[in-house]
Parts: structure tokens; C-alpha cells; sequence
């Protein structure tokens, strides 16, 4: 069986219940048989509530959220191990909402930052540039590398590089 649940744009987040009488035991017309009703949550989120967040089960849904327009506002849960090969990741902005492991299984591997361009445009390199003061990385396993070509970065700069975070302000658990 299959259900469609069609969501209303004025509505950013929230939770409600669809509930289930098999068609057997139900005909139009009748009463619900209410001992026989299945009931089920369904949340439904954009992100930008913390208790509702978005969730991230493929790494183009993970490079989606973390390369839009604007700084990492909102709030996500990665389902399971995401491959990141051959992904680059200049264009990330600061994480300034939480990216949290929702099981066991949540990785992100072959995070594999290549720097060597002379015109690498910002000073703190890392999956996450920069963690701001309400960011949050939680419960999540990063596994990569990081290769420099020193002779390209310029040397009037200093630069803050770190696997998951060139410069952290905010909060890193159990990454």
C-alpha cells in the first residue's frame, strides 16, 4: 500500500496523525471501527525547527543542504553512511544549525579536501569552514583527508584547516 501525504507551504513544520482502517473491515458509509484503527505519527519538517529536522539519507541531499545560499541555518539528521568521493566542498558555509547521527550507522567517509588552488577564497578550511557559536555537530563519525599544496596557498595568509572544521566556535560531540 501506498500513501500519499501532500503537504500544506503554509505550514513549516509540525506533526499530526494519519490513521488506517483496512479495507475489509470498513465499508463507505459506516462508522469508523475505532477498535480496529491504526493510528500513526507523521512529522512532517523544513529544517528549521530543532525538534522537527530535516533528514539526509544520500550525499546529494547532504551536499544540497550544505552548499545553499546562506550560512548552514538549519537543522539536520543523517540516516546512514554517506560516500563523499569525489565531492569538493569550497562552497560550504558556516554551520550555524546542528548536524546530529541518527544511528549508529551515521557516517559521512572519503571527506577527501584537496587544497591547492592560489585563490582559495577564505582562510578556515574544512568540511565545515567555520562552526559558529550556534553550531552543532553531533554523534556522527568523519572519516578523510586532507591534502595541501602548500606552494599554492599563498604565503601572506594564515590558514586554520581541520578535517571537520577549520575554526569552531560552537559545540563538536561525539564526532
Amino acid at each position: 500500500s501506498q500513501v500519499l501525504v501532500q503537504h500544506n507551504s503554509a505550514v513549516s513544520a509540525g506533526s499530526g496523525y494519519l490513521y488506517f482502517v483496512p479495507r475489509t473491515m470498513f465499508t463507505e458509509g459506516e462508522q469508523f471501527p475505532h477498535d480496529r484503527v491504526q493510528k500513526v505519527k507523521v512529522i512532517y519538517s523544513d529544517g528549521n525547527n530543532k525538534k522537527y529536522p530535516e533528514l539526509i539519507s544520500n550525499a546529494e541531499e547532504f551536499m544540497s543542504a550544505i552548499t545553499d545560499s546562506g550560512n548552514i541555518a538549519k537543522h539536520y539528521v543523517i540516516l546512514s553512511t554517506i560516500d563523499l568521493n569525489g565531492y569538493t566542498f569550497e562552497k560550504v558555509k558556516a554551520l550555524t544549525g546542528s548536524i546530529s547521527g541518527g544511528s549508529q550507522a551515521a557516517k559521512l567517509i572519503n571527506v577527501n579536501l584537496n587544497i591547492n588552488k592560489t585563490s582559495y577564497s577564505i582562510n578556515n578550511i574544512g568540511l565545515f569552514p567555520k562552526i559558529e557559536a550556534t553550531g552543532e555537530l553531533n554523534n556522527l563519525v568523519i572519516e578523510g583527508s586532507i591534502n595541501i599544496d602548500i606552494g599554492n596557498l599563498g604565503e601572506s595568509k594564515t590558514y586554520n584547516i581541520g578535517l571537520v572544521a577549520g575554526e569552531n566556535l560552537g559545540a563538536i560531540n561525539n564526532v
